[in-house]
């Protein structure tokens, strides 16, 4: 029985995984361009996304340089010890920043008291890729490093949080959100004295 399951899972991650930020994000994106206002929808989300695929390039960068690095080795016959480590305290800083992704959004929630501005769509989706890292972490028949599995646990605890506050909170109709600081501050000329 659970052979069919991760036969269909092999086939419906992968297209999750491309399709879902685009749809999440995109709906999130025409909404606040529809509203013209991005009040509550934290602002720190795309900031640490963009912290953890610069995290991810400089991974890659690592990595090719490992490469050429191991090349060099095979060739002079030396082994390095320090690269695998630091290979891995990159992998565990960038999964710790996706890890913490869901932080800023919880914390504007509660002190609007308000989803609002919040889309259902970008929720859902980090839930539904939250349950498939999940299932594919615990069901892996390769070996899974365990950073891999606490990070996912934690993001998926933080997320199942926010479902709990668009549960009580709603989609804040009636609620007044805060703008954002960059909103509140008057225009004035500058002057040089």
């Amino acid at each position: 029985m659970m052979h069919w399951l991760a036969t269909l899972t092999g086939y419906i991650a992968p297209l999750f995984l491309i399709l879902s930020p685009i749809l999440s994000y995109g709906d999130q994106a025409v909404s606040m361009h529809r509203k013209k206002t991005s009040a509550g929808f934290s602002l720190d989300i795309p900031l640490i996304m963009l912290v953890a695929s610069l995290f991810r390039y400089w991974q890659f960068i690592v990595y090719l340089f490992m490469g050429l690095l191991a090349g060099e080795v095979v060739v002079s016959g030396m082994t390095p010890g320090y690269y695998p480590t630091y290979s891995e305290l990159v992998g565990i800083i960038g999964l710790s920043v996706e890890a913490i992704l869901p932080i800023p959004q919880i914390i504007a929630n509660a002190q609007s008291k308000s989803c609002k501005g919040f889309r259902v769509s970008v929720l859902a989706s980090w839930i539904g890729g939250d349950a498939m890292k999940i299932y594919w972490f615990f069901t892996a028949t390769s070996e899974i490093p365990l950073a891999f599995k606490m990070c996912g646990i934690f993001q998926a605890c933080c997320d199942c949080f926010l479902g709990i506050q668009y549960f009580f909170y709603g989609d804040g109709r009636g609620a007044t959100v805060k703008g954002h600081p960059l909103q509140e501050i008057p225009s004035q000329e500058m002057s040089w004295k």
